[in-house]
């Protein structure tokens, strides 16, 4: 594992995300958040990889002060949802690596992005995004795609 401390900066750029070792962070706020995570970890098993643990975003993070426990910053994470609904986003969102909130991508757009190594650990996440529910769940549909594509 890279030295968080002395890799962090500048960020070390990683041009290719595993999908082998992948955790899947979803909002608890709402039941179909978790069904989109599921249906992520199944389009990813299809794949012959091991299938993504899926956690509530509070499960991890049961304050917002609360950093993500490390053992997830080694990991490639999936990320649903934005800064109003999944905790894990607030560190990434104050540091300028993504604007996905209730403005931007707006309406029901989708945010569908990778935020490369964003801990220093040169694991990336792939932030499935939007400002309501049916853009996460539009970014679902395309990441699925693109997954079984590849």
């Amino acid at each position: 594992m890279l030295d968080p401390s002395i890799e962090l900066l500048p960020r070390v750029i990683h041009r290719q995300t595993s999908l082998a070792d992948t955790a899947i962070i979803y909002p608890a706020a709402k039941p179909r958040y978790r069904e989109l995570a599921d249906v992520i970890a199944e389009a990813i098993a299809a794949r012959g990889f091991p299938k993504p643990e899926c956690v509530a975003d509070t499960t991890l993070i049961p304050e917002r002060r609360t950093p993500l426990p490390d053992p997830y910053r080694s990991k490639s994470l999936i990320v649903l949802g934005s800064l109003n609904t999944n905790r894990t986003l607030q560190p990434h969102y104050a540091n300028f690596l993504c604007a996905t909130d209730a403005t931007y991508p707006g309406g029901d757009g989708y945010d569908l992005r990778t935020i490369v190594n964003p801990y220093g650990t040169g694991s990336n996440m792939i932030l499935v995004g939007g400002s309501t529910l049916l853009g996460v769940e539009r970014a679902a549909d395309i990441l699925c795609t693109v997954i079984s594509q590849t």
